[in-house]
C-alpha cells in the first residue's frame, strides 16, 4: 500500500515512526509505543515524547498504522524500561502495519516459549558466573527480539577479560557442555549458542557496521538484554554511545529486572581461588594454547568466512564473531524497498 494516498507526504517525524515500524514488521514483531519510541530511527532532535504520542495517534486515526488494544501483560511480552507510563496509560497497546494483525497471535503463541527460554538463559548465566574472566553476558538475536520459534536456540553475547578471550571461551563451553546446555551438532533447541565474544578492551562495535548503513546491526545491538554484569557493562555502554546518534531515544543498557544473575558468595570465592592461576603467567600460557587449538579447529571449516574482507565472521584475540549466515545486507535492501513502497 502507498500511504501517501492516505497521508500527504509524511514529515520527518512520521517517517521516523514508519521506518522503524516497517523494520519491526519485517521481523514479524509488533511493538509497544514505548519500545517504538526508544528505537526510533534517526528521531528528530525536537521530537518530544508528547509529540510522538500525538503523531502515533494521528497515524492510527488515518489508518496508516494499526493498533491492537486487546493485549494484556499476561498475553504478550512487553518492552518496559520505565519513564513513559505517564504518557502512555495504554502502554500494553501494540502497533503494526495494516494487514499484519496476525503478529499479535504470533506473539501470544510465543509467550510460553519466551518465558521458558529466558529461564534457561538465566540458569546458564547462573552457571557461567563461576567462570573467571566473564565480565558480562547478554541475551541477543531471536530471543532478545522476541520472535523465537519453539525449536530456537538461545544466543549469548559475552564480554571477556582482556588477554583471556580464548580461555574464557574454552571454559564457558566446557561448563555448558558438562551441564548439557551447550549448542553443538544437532542439539539446538533450548541450547546456548556462544556465537559472539569480545574482550573488555575491544572498544566500539561501530567498526563492525556495514558500509552505507547497517540498520539491522543497530537495532540488533539495541535489543541486547544483559543478564549478568561483573564490571563489563559500564565500559561497554561508554564504548557504544555512538549508537545514540542513530537511535537517539535509546536508553542505557541495564540488567534485566526479571532474569538477572548476581554473583553469589560461592562464585566469588571460587573465582578468587582460580584467579591465582588465571591472572598470572600460567593463565596467559593457557590462553595462548587454547587460542592455537581453537583456531586450528576453526581453520578446518572450509565454509568459514573468516578470511573474507567483511565483518560477517571475525576471529582474533579481541573478538570472536561467528555469524556465517549473516543477512544484514539483504535485510537492509528489503527494508529500503519496503520504505519506497510505503512512503513514495
Amino acid at each position: 500500500m502507498n500511504f501517501t494516498t492516505i497521508l500527504s507526504m509524511p514529515n520527518q517525524r512520521e517517517q521516523s515512526i514508519l521506518k522503524t515500524l516497517i523494520y519491526f514488521n519485517l521481523l514479524d514483531t509488533p511493538t509497544t509505543a514505548e519500545n517504538l519510541w526508544q528505537k526510533l530511527w534517526h528521531a528528530p532532535a525536537d521530537f518530544s515524547q508528547t509529540d510522538f504520542h500525538n503523531a502515533l495517534a494521528e497515524l492510527v486515526k488515518q489508518n496508516v498504522i494499526e493498533r491492537d488494544t486487546t493485549a494484556s501483560p499476561q498475553s504478550v511480552p512487553t518492552y518496559s524500561s520505565g519513564g513513559l507510563r505517564r504518557l502512555w496509560p495504554t502502554e500494553q497497546d501494540f502497533y503494526f502495519l495494516p494487514g499484519r494483525s496476525n503478529l499479535m497471535q504470533l506473539q501470544r503463541q510465543r509467550q510460553a516459549d519466551l518465558q521458558k527460554k529466558y529461564q534457561i538463559a538465566q540458569r546458564a548465566g547462573g552457571i557461567l558466573k563461576f567462570v573467571n574472566g566473564i565480565k558480562a553476558i547478554a541475551v541477543c538475536n531471536s530471543l532478545a527480539w522476541g520472535n523465537i520459534k519453539p525449536d530456537s536456540d538461545i544466543d549469548f553475547f559475552i564480554i571477556g577479560q582482556k588477554n583471556r578471550l580464548w580461555l574464557v571461551r574454552l571454559c564457558a563451553t566446557a561448563v555448558l557442555l558438562s551441564t548439557d546446555l551447550w549448542r553443538h551438532g544437532k542439539l539446538v533447541n533450548n541450547k546456548i549458542c556462544l556465537s559472539f565474544f569480545i574482550t573488555e578492551d575491544y572498544g566500539s562495535l561501530e567498526k563492525l557496521l556495514l558500509p552505507e548503513g547497517d540498520p539491522h546491526f543497530c537495532w540488533w545491538l539495541s535489543s541486547f538484554n544483559f543478564i549478568y554484569n561483573n564490571g563489563g557493562l559500564q565500559k561497554f555502554q561508554a564504548d557504544n554511545e555512538w549508537l545514540k546518534k542513530i537511535l537517539p531515544n535509546l536508553p542505557d543498557w541495564r540488567l534485566s529486572p526479571v532474569y538477572q544473575v548476581m554473583d553469589s558468595r560461592a562464585s566469588r570465592v571460587i573465582k578468587k581461588i582460580n584467579s591465582l592461576w588465571f591472572d598470572n603467567f600460567l593463565g596467559t600460557g593457557l590462553n595462548n594454547l587454547a587460542g592455537r587449538l581453537q583456531q586450528k579447529k576453526m581453520s578446518l571449516n572450509l565454509n568459514s568466512l573468516a578470511q573474507a574482507d567483511d565483518t560477517r565472521v571475525v576471529i582474533n584475540n579481541q573478538i570472536l564473531k561467528f555469524h556465517e549466515t549473516d543477512n544484514r545486507l539483504e535485510r537492509r535492501e528489503t527494508w529500503l524497498e519496503k520504505i519506497k513502497t510505503v512512503l513514495e
